[in-house]
């Protein structure tokens, strides 16, 4: 009877010690099958996104000139949730994107890291009339779930050119006239001579030195055609004292740059009282000016205002030192472009007419820039 008790005593040890066992063997199992699988596992992406789930940022492209979609982190979408809509002026056009327009979406969805090009539409951008392009990009998830990812206006030029201070960087290949339309920097008792410099690419081309004041124009000078990326330069420089007495003072962009105003078509001209009964420079401009008070140039033209006061504007500065009006002629237009200038991106439109007239306004002006110039 004491060997029955005790091996009564010891079987519940050893079923204890059987299922640890068992547990623990199918532990093991278990963690192998899961190790063994874990690199081709993917956790299938939330069934609803949100805004706080998606950070992207729309940047442009300068080198293929597109604006592009950066998915910077967060969820991963998919691609036929996607769409962006761009709006300019009067015009607005919708694109669906797929793995058939973007190649980051061959996968079937978008994930951090990846970016989407977007090939602008001129007949939306340019043609709509709008000073910038509105541009979203749209999570379409049904009725239950549809939001605005990201959205961005990007402002639009037309003209195939950029301003960057007093330079000009141009888009296409072009020709141009530049016109020196007068100067009002004299005394009573001085007559201060003023300098202007056209210059292609840093190398001075052309320059006139006025003694006295002049309100009609100077002379023009017609810049030869020129590649696509040249850069034109208009610096100003004014004597502030016969011989020795007085000193030049240069305004560019590099010097003085806040006594540099540079006005496209729709800008407003300023209209301060110049001193020494001199024009103002909306005088100069007045060729140009409308109705409402705004500067009315085609899209190819530019006017650049100078002062060599250096005083507190308004009541120093009248920005008529040197008054110069630049126009630029394109042989051949085409698309909208990306660039970027001045840290900002900019969409650069064809000009609406590559024969608009040097003298201001729209028409068929001869000022091809083919000549060797003229002027004093």
């Amino acid at each position: 009877m004491g060997g029955g008790r005790d091996e009564r005593g010891i079987s519940p040890v050893i079923g204890v010690t059987l299922m640890l066992v068992i547990v623990v063997a199918l532990a093991a199992v278990s963690a192998t099958l899961f190790l063994g699988l874990s690199d081709r596992l993917v956790a299938p992406a939330p069934a609803l996104a949100s805004e706080e789930s998606i950070q992207v940022r729309l940047e442009g492209n300068e080198t293929d000139h597109r604006l592009q979609f950066v998915h910077q982190s967060g969820q991963s979408v998919p691609a036929d949730t996607l769409r962006v809509t761009v709006r300019s002026g009067d015009a607005t056009a919708t694109y669906d994107l797929d793995s058939g327009s973007a190649a980051a979406l061959n996968d079937g969805s978008w994930s951090a890291g990846e970016k989407l090009g977007l090939t602008l539409d001129e007949s939306t951008v340019c043609a709509g009339g709008g000073e910038s392009a509105e541009v979203s990009l749209v999570y379409d998830g049904g009725d239950r779930n549809s939001f605005t990812i990201s959205e961005r206006r990007v402002p639009v030029e037309r003209g195939q050119f950029l301003i960057e201070g007093d330079t000009v960087r141009t888009t296409a290949e072009f020709t141009a006239n530049v016109k020196f339309l007068g100067t009002g920097w004299s005394s009573p008792t001085y007559d201060a001579p003023v300098n202007v410099s056209v210059r292609v690419n840093g190398s001075e081309v052309h320059a006139w030195e006025m003694v006295g004041d002049s309100t009609t124009q100077v002379g023009a000078y017609g810049v030869s055609r020129q590649s696509a990326g040249t850069t034109l330069t208009v610096v100003a420089r004014g004597k502030t004292g016969p011989g020795d007495y007085g000193d030049w003072r240069t305004t560019s962009a590099t010097e003085n740059e806040e006594y540099l105003i540079v006005l496209r078509d729709g800008d407003t001209v300023p209209n301060y009282e110049p001193g020494n009964d001199q024009q103002s420079a909306a005088a100069y401009a007045e060729p140009f000016i409308n109705d409402s008070g705004y500067i009315d140039l085609a899209d190819n033209q530019a006017v650049f205002l100078f002062d060599f006061n250096h005083g507190t504007p308004p009541d120093e500065v009248d920005y008529q030192d040197a008054v110069v009006l630049v126009s630029f002629f394109t042989q051949q237009g085409q698309g909208p472009e990306v660039y970027n200038t001045g840290g900002r991106d900019v969409i650069v439109c064809p000009a609406e007419t590559s024969n608009a007239s040097p003298n201001g306004g729209n028409g068929n002006g001869n000022g091809n820039g083919n000549g060797n110039g003229n002027g004093n």
